[in-house]
């Protein structure tokens, strides 16, 4: 009986604020699930209550005189009262009091909707990015890739099967990736005939035949509306690579592919000169793979549309260099070039410095890694004396030293144009880098990057701040030149 009793006088107060909830939310049905989540909540609140009047010491309220007094124990004993029941005007003053919580709630809750719903719809993204246009391929200031000459919409995709064993692509919202960075990602449209950027790599479910195919068939129907495709790190292998390139063959949108670290070989390279013929590509990324000088040379002749080509982490070796600087003497649109790690070489480092004299396109070459040592680095700093385009250079991890460092000093005093030098991890020195930092001051390098990591002692440490310290005042005078 007395539970019962408690019970009612729970059940008349939750009415009463249930009522007054109903009055606060009566202009607010616009917002969606508002007022169903404030009553689930409150039902929750009354729940809690009931059990608090119940499990108190094992006992329950026999009137509102005893509640009082429950209520001052409970204080006494650490235990605050959820509302006491003193008096109406009490109640009242509560009931004016949750009334004010229940508004901030819900214009937090509204304004939480607002800008979850502004960052999530189409409209939205689209209005945000007339003003900017970010490169698909984020990365820090040492590896900024050429950016993509419209701004798309993306949306991540993975493969599913359906109950009737087709397969279609769901959007999904991947972990944070560096890769992505840069864009914002909706997951709110259903086809992906709406988006112009899939991005559809690490999906281990390509290497299964069938269901690849079936993914192929899809990314075939919509291949007009594409401009941006990421395919990377997918173990394609060359056979599933060439599906994919076969249903883009004669896309009139594709801008950007990549099909980096797939363990391509050569089997694929006719279908990629295919893509390159009949498409409007610009951005290529092969890195990672195992292409060599035999796949190169059947689809270099291609190449000249694109403004940004990654062949980093190949097996192109000094043969591969010689085909891939044989054809830049002439190529005129090539601007970004990854070459790096591809163990071309003193020989392969001298076909460089031969291209670099007479291209006229060039304005970042990464060519870190690929152990061309002294003599290799002699051949690349006489290339750099005569190139009057290229603005940074990456030629760490080579084994230079100390005579391959020279060479640079006297690149220095010619070239005029380079503003950014990475030579790190190239076996100098503190004496070798010594001999370096005046040429640096009669030059116009902004940033060059000499020590690293586990090289740094206190010597090369105070080298280090020395040379920055010369680039930022080079910085500082360009500025002002400017102006």
């Amino acid at each position: 009986m007395e539970l019962d009793k408690v019970n009612r006088c729970v059940d008349e107060r939750a009415k009463s604020l249930k009522n007054r909830l109903d009055q606060l939310c009566s202009g607010l049905e616009h917002i969606h699930g508002l007022k169903d989540g404030f009553k689930i909540l409150l039902d929750d609140f009354v729940q809690d209550l009931k059990e608090e009047f119940v499990n108190l010491d094992g006992k329950s309220f026999k009137d509102d005189n005893q509640n009082a007094s429950k209520s001052s124990k409970k204080e006494r004993n650490g235990i605050k009262p959820l509302f006491s029941s003193s008096s109406h005007s009490k109640e009242s003053n509560d009931g004016v009091e949750n009334g004010e919580e229940t508004r901030k709630s819900a214009r937090n809750l509204k304004e939480e909707k607002k800008r979850k719903e502004e960052s999530t719809t189409l409209e939205s993204l689209n209005k945000k990015r007339k003003n900017s246009n970010p490169s698909p391929h984020a990365g820090g200031d040492n590896h900024q890739k050429a950016a993509v000459p419209s701004t798309p919409t993306v949306i991540f995709l993975k493969p599913q099967k359906e109950k009737d064993q087709k397969v279609k692509l769901i959007p999904y919202e991947p972990a944070v990736d560096p890769s992505f960075t840069t864009w914002e990602v909706s997951s709110l449209l259903e086809s992906p005939s709406s988006y112009s950027v899939i991005a559809l790599e690490n999906h281990s479910d390509l290497e299964n035949e069938k269901l690849r195919k079936s993914v192929v068939s899809c990314i075939s129907q919509y291949k007009n509306k594409y401009e941006v495709l990421y395919l990377g790190k997918n173990n394609l292998y060359d056979k599933g690579a060439s599906e994919f390139l076969v249903a883009l063959n004669g896309s009139k949108s594709l801008k950007y592919l990549s099909l980096k670290n797939n363990k391509l070989k050569d089997g694929c390279s006719k279908e990629i000169a295919d893509v390159l013929r009949s498409t409007p590509l610009l951005q290529l990324f092969l890195n990672g793979n195992d292409v060599t000088s035999l796949g190169l040379s059947k689809w270099i002749e291609t190449i000249d549309k694109l403004v940004l080509l990654d062949l980093g982490c190949n097996e192109l070796g000094p043969s591969g260099a010689k085909v891939l600087a044989n054809h830049l003497k002439t190529n005129n649109s090539i601007v970004h070039l990854y070459a790096e790690s591809n163990r071309v070489g003193p020989e392969g480092a001298a076909y460089f410095g031969e291209m670099l004299k007479v291209n006229k396109s060039l304005s970042l070459l990464y060519f870190g890694g690929n152990e061309i040592g002294s003599k290799g680095a002699q051949s690349i700093a006489e290339g750099m004396k005569a190139n009057k385009t290229i603005t940074k250079l990456t030629i760490d991890s080579n084994k230079i030293g100390n005579d391959g460092l020279k060479y640079f000093e006297g690149m220095m005093k010619v070239n005029k144009q380079l503003t950014h030098l990475a030579l790190e991890l190239n076996d100098f020195t503190v004496e070798g880098v010594k001999s370096l930092i005046p040429h640096i001051k009669n030059s116009n390098l902004t940033l060059i990057a000499v020590w690293k990591g586990k090289q740094l002692t206190p010597e090369s440490e105070a080298q280090k701040l020395e040379i920055k310290k010369l680039c930022r005042s080079n910085a500082d005078r360009r500025r002002k030149s400017k102006e």
